[in-house]
């Protein structure tokens, strides 16, 4: 598996200290932001927190039904990538006044939660019954393609031309960057490992086409939940939903859906 090798040795190579960002700075900029702006910005960074939470839970489980060599060795490099991820998360969340983390279902929309929560969670349960490739691939799918590639550049894409681009959330934006490095690996990883299977198995196309398609109402209403974020800023939300179209291509060319 060249491509995967490749990947987990950029990932070792591309590691970064969250400590060498100071994010707590960016508290200087918060007082800019109104009530409601401040309110669904720290829910988006919630929902951020959540996913790379998530995603830990489910590559720690995921590394014990995956075969080969490479692709376990890269899900542990994703694994380290996802704490730094959750570190810069929580650290804002706090620095800008958000001290409760026991619930973050509570400040999640309910289509992310299911997305990211409830979906993968079933699939990793029946997982941990029988190895079974075509809920590996629905989970992947899930994970790395609709939560990790659609939803993650969509709210960076919003953020960029919002908040970024007006010099707001430096330090954020610095991190922004290297964890979009970070994500572009992982979504990667997961089209070669799709394709590794389904090589094998050409029906395993199939399952990340319906997978996706099952999974679209849940991402617009997921970006949908920021409408009012959008027009506080004076923008609409569906601007950021189509151009998030697009963004997982490479990908979808690596598995054979472009």
């Amino acid at each position: 598996m060249k491509e995967i090798e490749e990947l987990w040795k950029r990932a070792l190579e591309e590691a970064w200290n969250p400590y060498k960002i100071n994010i707590e700075k960016d508290a200087e900029d918060w007082v800019k932001f109104n009530d409601e702006q401040k309110k669904y910005l720290a829910d988006l960074f919630f929902h951020q927190l959540l996913g790379e939470y998530e995603v830990l839970t489910g590559v720690s489980i995921l590394i014990n039904f995956i075969k080969e060599k490479d692709a376990r060795l890269f899900l542990q490099t994703h694994a380290r990538d996802n704490t730094v991820h959750a570190n810069i998360f929580e650290r804002f969340l706090l620095c800008v006044g958000e001290k409760d983390f026991t619930n973050l279902k509570e400040r999640v929309s309910r289509s992310y939660y299911e997305l990211v929560y409830i979906k993968p969670r079933a699939l990793l349960n029946e997982l941990e019954k029988y190895y079974d490739e075509e809920k590996i691939v629905k989970f992947m799918t899930l994970y790395y393609l609709a939560t990790d590639g659609i939803l993650y550049n969509t709210s960076y894409i919003a953020l960029d031309q919002l908040i970024f681009s007006n010099k707001l959330l430096k330090n954020l934006n610095e991190a922004y960057k290297k964890i979009n490095i970070d994500e572009k690996r992982q979504t990667m990883f997961a089209a070669y490992y799709i394709k590794y299977l389904s090589e094998q198995n050409k029906e395993l196309v199939n399952v990340v086409r319906d997978t996706l398609n099952d999974s679209t109402q849940l991402i617009i209403s997921t970006i949908g939940y920021f409408s009012n974020l959008a027009e506080s800023f004076g923008r609409s939300i569906d601007e950021f939903a189509s151009l998030a179209q697009g963004v997982i291509d490479d990908e979808l060319k690596v598995i054979g859906l472009k």
